[in-house]
């Protein structure tokens, strides 16, 4: 009888490890630290929860740390490294795990479009400091710098694991450093009049603002 995920499948040749703990860390803070910070913290505290956004950040940390215990649960009972796909296959046969697998791929693809979306539009507000649009590079409709950008991060993990990773630490000391800095510059201009009301009354539609605005 088959006692784990090694016994279910046939032996296949192992991909080298080329990170280390190190640069996975830095690859969950990067994964963590990007656009729902950046672009979406201020659109949804504009548009559905006010203030109360630091309570919505709460609720989605707590959300995280189950989804992470339950991947602990299954690591534990599943030899050999995992994703939702293979917890699935061996779980529920290789149809759903199928399914599962090309679900993960659509959910990265939309993850990486709206970061692509949201560098292009502070890329975009900066050029027009300048007099400069990016419409004249491209089609109308067409979003060049979110294009270039995913082409060219692409063409980076094309090159190697390590260039990858290193590329990625680089870019996480500097979103740190970009938020102390904002952090320590903005500090002394908190105003707490303006977090009044904290929750703002709900509107008429769903999600606008009240509490079905903080839990969407």
């Amino acid at each position: 009888m088959p006692n784990s995920a090694a016994d279910l499948a046939p032996e296949r040749p192992q991909a080298p490890r080329t990170l280390g703990r190190l640069q996975l860390t830095f690859l969950g803070i990067g994964a963590i630290v990007g656009t729902g910070l950046f672009v979406l913290g201020g659109q949804v505290a504009a548009t559905r929860t006010g203030p109360a956004i630091v309570l919505a950040f709460g609720l989605a940390g707590l959300c995280a740390l189950l989804a992470a215990l339950c991947y602990s649960e299954l690591a534990s009972m599943v030899a050999g490294a995992g994703t939702a796909y293979t917890y699935a296959r061996l779980a529920f046969g290789r149809e759903v795990g199928f399914a599962i697998g090309w679900t993960l791929l659509l959910v990265y693809s939309l993850a990486a479009a709206s970061v692509a979306v949201g560098w292009s539009a502070y890329l975009s507000a900066l050029l027009q400091r300048g007099g400069l649009t990016l419409g004249a590079f491209g089609k109308p409709g067409c979003n060049v710098a979110a294009v270039a950008v995913v082409w060219a991060l692409s063409a980076l993990l094309l090159g190697g694991v390590q260039q990858a990773a290193r590329f990625n630490v680089a870019m996480v000391l500097v979103k740190l450093a970009t938020i102390l800095t904002f952090v320590g510059a903005m500090a002394s201009r908190v105003d707490v009049r303006l977090w009044r009301p904290f929750l703002p009354a709900a509107g008429a539609a769903f999600g606008d603002f009240g509490y079905s605005g903080l839990a969407q």
